[in-house]
């Protein structure tokens, strides 16, 4: 369509800052504490193992986007409407299984089928894996077997921190044209494993940020923009849901705007909101069984075999310092500050037959 051309695709600044929007989901109170969690300290306990309150809430956001997933993709999912009126739909077939992909001079987008594709992306200190989430009717998993999962990534993620693998999300936040000519030379030089590595990743049908930060409420917002200049490597801004995640519980979806506007991932964020870990701890059962093998765990370090290569390793560790720092210019040219106002809300506003969109995008006008 021209206008998504012009009005997106075509537009040279980064999606980061400039583009993508967050949606902050209310937190979840029935969320044990730190506290709790370290007297557990089993995978046989209470909290299935769980080393933080992010890690369980991320499992009940996975096990939520899994039933979302399920009722799009099966053509299950309500018409949204205004009043009486229906609106389009056609959005939804962007929420999933779906990748911005830059190019010089104006960007594309692929979409992928997704009877075809079991995983959603983990993202944790900026390193990304394929998890397996459904079984093959659709469903998610077991919760236990997710928040395995989970602590799986986090680990493996220390240990590629402290080898000083490289990290490639810094990239996707960048100017366009620098992130196309990045992303061309990345896989021209890693070959056919980093194609393979780059279609996993964009096939994936969302992405969780495991982020190491522990925000209040006020803190959050910087973080669930932008990464607050410490966790931009922790996101692929590509594609189309992220939903960051903190070490302390709290969650937001990131949007990226040229595939769907912000109404669309309310079915999503309403899901997350409903799906509280105290109901999933009423129906957990107990996790899948497996070998030490990635394809039986269902955990897969994405970029893991594409790291072989001695120079390409040098390189891609140069051109994501460079995508970090040029970030990092970014994000610190920016501030934002949350106001938490519980005065009135949505409906209110309503009542004066207003929408809160234009509302409160008049506000930050004036």
């Amino acid at each position: 369509l021209w206008w998504n051309q012009m009005g997106s695709l075509q537009v040279r600044d980064p999606v980061a800052v400039h583009v993508s929007y967050f949606l902050n989901i209310n937190d979840d109170p029935t969320l044990p504490t730190q506290e709790e969690l370290d007297d557990d300290g089993s995978a046989n306990g209470d909290y299935a193992g769980a080393t933080s309150p992010g890690i369980l809430r991320g499992a009940a956001a996975i096990t939520a986007a899994a039933q979302v997933r399920k009722r799009i993709c099966s053509g299950q999912a309500p018409c949204d409407k205004v009043g009486t009126d229906p609106l389009c739909s056609s959005g939804y077939k962007y929420m999933f299984h779906s990748c911005r992909i830059p190019r010089a001079t104006a960007d594309t987008f692929r979409i992928y089928d997704p009877s075809r594709h079991k995983h959603c992306i983990v993202a944790s200190r900026g390193y990304f894996f394929a998890v397996d989430f459904i079984d093959g009717e659709s469903d998610p998993l077991p919760f236990n077997s997710i928040v395995e999962r989970l602590e799986q990534c986090e680990e493996r993620a220390k240990e590629l921190e402290k080898r000083g693998v490289p990290k490639l999300g810094w990239l996707t936040g960048c100017p366009r044209d620098f992130w196309a000519e990045c992303r061309s030379k990345l896989l021209q030089e890693g070959g056919s494993k980093m194609r393979e590595a780059m279609n996993a990743l964009e096939s994936g049908a969302f992405v969780l940020c495991l982020d190491q930060e522990r925000p209040s409420a006020s803190e959050a917002g910087q973080l669930f923009w932008n990464g607050n200049g410490t966790s931009g490597c922790n996101r692929w801004f590509d594609k189309s849901v992220q939903l960051i995640c903190t070490k302390n519980g709290s969650i937001a979806l990131v949007g990226e705007h040229s595939l769907f506007d912000g109404s669309t991932p309310m079915l999503l964020c309403k899901q997350i909101q409903k799906n509280k870990y105290n109901r999933r701890r009423r129906i957990m059962t107990n996790h899948i069984d497996g070998s030490d093998t990635d394809e039986k765990n269902g955990v897969r370090d994405i970029f893991g075999q594409c790291w072989s290569d001695g120079q390409f390793v040098d390189m891609s560790v140069n051109v994501a310092a460079n995508g970090r720092q040029r970030y990092r210019k970014l994000t610190n040219s920016v501030e934002l500050k949350t106001l938490i106002y519980k005065g009135y809300g949505k409906p209110f506003i309503k009542k004066g037959k207003i929408s809160p969109d234009a509302y409160l995008q008049l506000a930050m006008q004036l």
